[in-house]
């Protein structure tokens, strides 16, 4: 069950906003729904909320965890077929661009925030490691090494090696089961899991080059678990269950939420969890879309829904204004 614990501290955290803070957010959407028309033509409109997050972030980074929190809440008022894990890549693009700005790892972390599951805090932590320079053994231990500023903050740390995992596929040229063992040297079951997660996450990506983070989304290939070691496969059903509804399209959720039922016992839970995490996203936390692929599955319907109404209740975010 690492995975799970580390896609808790990854999850959406209820945060409630003024007033008068909702204001320059509720305009941003405001204004992309007005000239974009959503409601017929969501592509469109999330190209408009990607730009006006990633502009308004970059000019005020003290208020990117507040605008992605409102954003991951309010993104689909009235606006019901807009699919918001589209809006996932606009949370790592934010990151990236915050890398650039004169800010600590922890002032990073700390300004992202956790919403669509901290996508911004990987997207801040691969693209600075991504300017780093070693080669070989050096670039290992450097990236090994990278989040121990952060260590005392235990979802900064998780996340920040999450980001660790990605760039250890993207900068070595080692296969995924030699990749996935640099992570062992990390102390820790969780952080250890952590990082498996990022190279799993990045490996998913199929991205046809190495030297640097991709900007595939996950989930475009099917992750190898039987092939792995014992120790990887609970981490890597998660993932593979995660990612593969990381956008809407790689294969339905039905088929996902009945690949977890014929998972071993143990991991079965864990995995519909994962997939109704992304659902949820999908939804601004609404549960509907989850609740209806449970109840077209042949079996397990009984322990989908659970998985579903668990997060819905734990995790689901304050909606302001």
């Amino acid at each position: 069950m690492l995975l799970i614990a580390v896609a808790v501290v990854l999850g959406c955290a209820a945060v409630t906003l003024g007033q008068g803070s909702n204001a320059p957010y509720a305009h941003l959407l405001g204004s992309c729904r007005s000239s974009h028309g959503a409601g017929t033509h969501a592509q469109p409109y999330v190209s408009c909320v990607n730009a006006a997050v990633l502009q308004y972030s970059y000019e005020h980074p003290g208020e990117t965890a507040t605008l992605l929190h409102y954003v991951a809440v309010h993104g689909r008022d009235g606006e019901r077929v807009v699919d918001l894990r589209l809006l996932s890549a606009t949370a790592h693009y934010v990151g990236m661009e915050l890398s650039v700005l004169p800010l600590t790892l922890r002032q990073g972390l700390g300004d992202c925030g956790d919403a669509f599951k901290a996508a911004c805090m990987h997207g801040f932590v691969m693209e600075r490691l991504d300017r780093t320079h070693a080669h070989g053994s050096p670039l290992i231990r450097g990236l090994l090494g990278y989040c121990r500023a952060v260590q005392g903050d235990t979802d900064a740390y998780a996340n920040c090696l999450h980001g660790v995992g990605h760039e250890l596929w993207a900068r070595t040229r080692l296969s995924l089961a030699r990749t996935l063992e640099l992570c062992d040297r990390l102390p820790g079951a969780s952080g250890r899991s952590a990082c498996w997660s990022g190279v799993l996450m990045e490996y998913s990506e199929g991205n046809p080059v190495k030297g640097r983070h991709g900007h595939r989304p996950a989930g475009r290939r099917p992750l190898p678990c039987g092939a792995l070691a014992a120790r990887f496969q609970p981490t890597c059903t998660y993932a593979e269950a995660s990612y593969r509804q990381y956008v809407p399209g790689w294969e339905s959720p039905r088929t996902t939420y009945a690949r977890c039922d014929t998972a071993a016992p143990a991991y079965r839970f864990g995995c519909m969890t994962l997939v109704s995490e992304r659902l949820l996203i999908a939804r601004a936390y609404e549960p509907q879309l989850a609740d209806a692929a449970c109840d077209a599955l042949r079996s397990g319907k009984a322990l989908c829904h659970r998985s579903v109404a668990e997060l819905y209740i734990a995790r689901r975010p304050a909606r302001p204004g």
